[in-house]
């Protein structure tokens, strides 16, 4: 009898946590609850290992990471996992392919949140179950609650920045939101391009010369933009003054146009614009604080000063 119900118990209890289709963030449960007999469960005392996304388009975020993300201009949609969870391996390739829907749309990005190496995020974030996928714009967010295919995650999504109260033109082509215009973030075809007078001072790279520089001896002040953000149109003549002011010192300045070259500022861990940094000996040191010619000057300065540069 005892025996019999002990069974009948595991049953149950395996039956109900496959309803729900997710594990929670308490490994041990996890692994009692769905992987009773399964050694590929949920692992509390495995070796950490981040899962191994297939697309190109979702970028591992930390801590530090996801506050800047949230801070940035764009819509994140950002994965919440366990790498030993049973649902998340299911639906680790469904994320990637949705995400890889959205591959030319500049303004939606993707991101994903190991919850068993950065639990206090998830924590923060609410996280109490995973997968779990979330959209965040500007201190909103808003959660996926329905079943995890490509379709309903796109339609989710669409849906959700279609209605936003920050778009003010949205058309749907393919499955992919094409934004024409956000508030405080978006405006039509602003030119930026350097003065003629600017261009011996200031150089305009590409992703092989971004690449030259970080070896370089000497520093190069870099700030990434995006010719459509008002907040970049209000820096870069600042940028310009400085550039001016210290073009006898032994530096060099450098712009980067992200709305060019999305995957290199992925890449580079660029997720709001302005943003400025200091390359120098294969080194990077991020400016963080108001975007102004008197703010960045002492940070530049006190940079050169500790450098010897």
């Amino acid at each position: 009898m005892c025996l019999l119900f002990f069974v009948a118990h595991c049953v149950c209890s395996i039956v109900r946590a496959q309803s729900d289709m997710s594990c929670p963030l308490n490994t041990e449960s996890c692994e009692q609850s769905v992987f009773e007999d399964d050694s590929e469960g949920c692992d509390m005392y495995s070796e950490l290992s981040q899962r191994k996304s297939n697309s190109e388009f979702v970028t591992p975020l930390t801590a530090e990471t996801l506050k800047e993300c949230l801070a940035s201009p764009y819509f994140w949609v950002v994965y919440y996992y366990l790498p030993h969870c049973h649902w998340c391996k299911e639906f680790n390739p469904t994320f990637d392919s949705f995400a890889s829907n959205f591959k030319d749309n500049k303004t939606i990005l993707f991101g994903e949140v190991d919850c068993q190496r950065n639990p206090d995020v998830c924590k923060a974030q609410g996280i109490f179950s995973v997968p779990d996928v979330k959209l965040y714009y500007q201190n909103n967010k808003t959660t996926f609650s329905e079943d995890r295919t490509t379709e309903k995650l796109s339609k989710w999504v669409e849906d959700t920045v279609s209605k936003s109260k920050f778009v003010e033109n949205a058309s749907l082509e393919q499955g992919n939101i094409s934004i024409s215009s956000l508030q405080k973030s978006e405006k039509n075809d602003v030119n930026l391009s350097l003065d003629l007078s600017m261009e011996s001072l200031i150089k305009e790279l590409d992703p092989q010369l971004l690449e030259d520089v970080k070896p370089s001896p000497e520093p190069w002040i870099i700030t990434f933009y995006r010719p459509s953000c008002e907040f970049c149109q209000a820096w870069l003549p600042h940028f310009n003054v400085l550039a001016e002011e210290m073009q006898k010192m032994k530096i060099k300045f450098g712009r980067f146009n992200c709305a060019d070259n999305m995957k290199i500022c992925k890449n580079e861990n660029i997720f709001g614009a302005p943003s400025v940094r200091i390359y120098h000996n294969n080194n990077i040191t991020k400016y963080r604080g108001e975007k102004t010619a008197n703010d960045v000057r002492p940070w530049i300065n006190e940079y050169l000063k500790s450098h010897n540069a």
